[in-house]
């Protein structure tokens, strides 16, 4: 189990599709030294896909900055932010199917483009009878 003093784990990757894969190891590493299921890391996993997808197209190009935090060993919360570039390039119909699929892999969550900036979060609870 992870202690809850270690902190959160931030990360910063290139605005490319190829650095998800990164984004999803680093993930499912943290979700495992807590009490999350290998079922619950798989969701945490496309939930992040998700966030992240939606912060590459929308974003100036720039890095992604993203923060895994747990402050218990089952609770799980990714937060990612990046520079708004042109916020028509969200396709509506991509973003809608992404928000079905988050509202399934996560307790709660959350994408917002607020003066320059599109922040994107999730959170996920390891225990299924506490629905965040």
């Amino acid at each position: 189990m992870i202690d809850s003093s270690v902190g959160d784990v931030m990360i910063t990757v290139p605005s490319q599709t190829q650095f998800i894969k990164t984004v999803r190891l680093a993930v499912s590493g943290v979700a495992s030294l807590g009490s999350f299921s290998v079922d619950l890391i798989d969701d945490l996993k496309v939930a992040v896909d998700e966030m992240c997808s939606t912060l590459i197209e929308v974003g100036d190009g720039e890095g992604l900055s993203l923060t895994i935090s747990m402050s218990r060993p089952d609770v799980m919360r990714i937060t990612g932010r990046t520079g708004v570039g042109d916020p028509t390039q969200l396709d509506q119909v991509r973003a809608d199917l992404s928000q079905q699929i988050l509202d399934v892999m996560a307790d709660d969550h959350d994408f917002t483009m607020e003066n320059g900036i599109a922040t994107f979060w999730c959170e996920r609870s390891a225990d299924p009878l506490d629905p965040r």
